[in-house]
């Protein structure tokens, strides 16, 4: 070998050491600054009732309003008529999922756009300085999001990079220590850290777990009156959280999330195996059945006089409702469920269904909602 090819050996040799550190480098950089996220998609929500508003997003992404509050929002196409007597109004295209709180109403589209819009002066989390002559207008709040859940008077939104953001009311921490001020307009990162799930408790509390699978209690509790500026833990091994203090294991086992009798700390109390979602008082197994429990569960069957429903009603005692459904909102006095082949069944909640009977005045359960809602994708 002569001087020249030996020289050129030994560079080769040292360009390619040079290469493999650096690959070192970029792995461990990549593995221990920014870990991986699961493949998180755009959240699916087709369905959400308030009050007697009713919101639904149809196959084709449009959402639609019903009900006592259609007034309130700017129709984006021709208003049409539901079985002859009921209004329907699109209010927005494209859309993946809609979040309905007491006073305001969210929407996510499938380009990531956080969509809002409030109801004028009775507005909490999105319209404490807006004009209120464009209120039924929806504004972008945020994007690159892919999951959201409202409360009270403030929100919350994951974005595609799994930081949390959250805007509105601030009153009581509902924002964390991300900021002093006591409402926000413009959504603010809340935690350095990034996130797997996050939902409110329905109020001014929130509930989050973290990529090692902690879950945290921040805001509000609504079950003791505490405000905690900083999340406080719960619980380990726990990979998602649903509206109705709800939270999942590891091993797909649901959980209340109840605060101890004395006060000194939030405890678990299991609900159901083998579940993949959950909302209130409604969850749907591995196998596509629904169950649900308490006072305010869905009746689909006509033996809710029988001694053994009331039983399980006072016990809180998970029963089967349906033996397949994709999706599930509860309202005050209807539930809205989402069969596989999109049809939607209205059906009466418990105590509204005592009333009902009571005055001798109830429908033939359950109703079908004459609309196909968008698919899962």
């Amino acid at each position: 070998m002569n001087y020249k090819t030996s020289i050129l050996a030994r560079m080769l040799y040292l360009l390619s050491v040079m290469l493999l550190l650096l690959l070192i480098l970029v792995s461990t950089y990549n593995s221990t600054s920014s870990p991986d996220l699961p493949n998180i998609q755009l959240q699916y929500k087709p369905v959400s009732i308030t009050g007697n508003t009713y919101y639904l997003i149809t196959q084709d992404g449009t959402l639609l309003v019903w009900g006592e509050n259609i007034n309130d929002f700017d129709s984006l196409g021709k208003e049409f008529v539901i079985n002859g007597s009921i209004t329907a109004k699109p209010i927005a295209s494209d859309v993946t999922a809609v979040f309905s709180g007491r006073f305001d109403l969210l929407a996510l589209n499938r380009s990531g756009e956080l969509l809002g819009w409030y109801r004028f002066a009775y507005s909490k989390a999105l319209g404490k300085y807006q004009d209120i002559k464009q209120a039924n207008i929806p504004r972008i709040l945020l994007n690159d999001v892919v999951s959201a859940d409202i409360g009270l008077s403030h929100y919350l939104a994951i974005r595609s990079d799994g930081f949390l953001y959250g805007g509105g009311d601030n009153k009581y921490s509902q924002l964390g220590t991300a900021t002093a001020d006591e409402w926000v307009d413009t959504p603010v990162q809340i935690f350095d850290a990034q996130v797997l799930s996050a939902a409110t408790d329905g109020l001014n509390g929130n509930y989050c777990v973290f990529l090692d699978h902690s879950l945290v209690f921040w805001g509000i509790s609504s079950q003791n009156g505490i405000t905690y500026s900083e999340p406080i833990p719960i619980a380990d091994h726990i990979i998602r959280v649903f509206p109705g203090n709800l939270a999942l294991s590891e091993e797909n086992t649901l959980y209340q999330i109840r605060y101890h009798s004395d006060f000194s700390k939030f405890t678990l109390e299991k609900i159901l195996d083998d579940v993949k979602w959950a909302s209130d008082c409604v969850a749907i197994k591995n196998d596509g059945s629904l169950w649900a429990w308490g006072n305010d569960q869905p009746i689909a069957n006509d033996d809710y006089t029988s001694d053994e429903f009331l039983y399980a009603i006072k016990q809180s005692i998970p029963s089967k409702i349906l033996d397949s459904a994709l999706y599930s909102a509860r309202g005050l006095f209807y539930t809205f469920i989402v069969q596989p082949d999109g049809t939607v069944l209205q059906l009466p909640n418990y105590e509204i269904m005592k009333q009902e009977q009571k005055n001798s005045s109830w429908i033939t359960y359950p109703y079908v909602i004459p609309f196909h809602v968008l698919q899962p994708y």
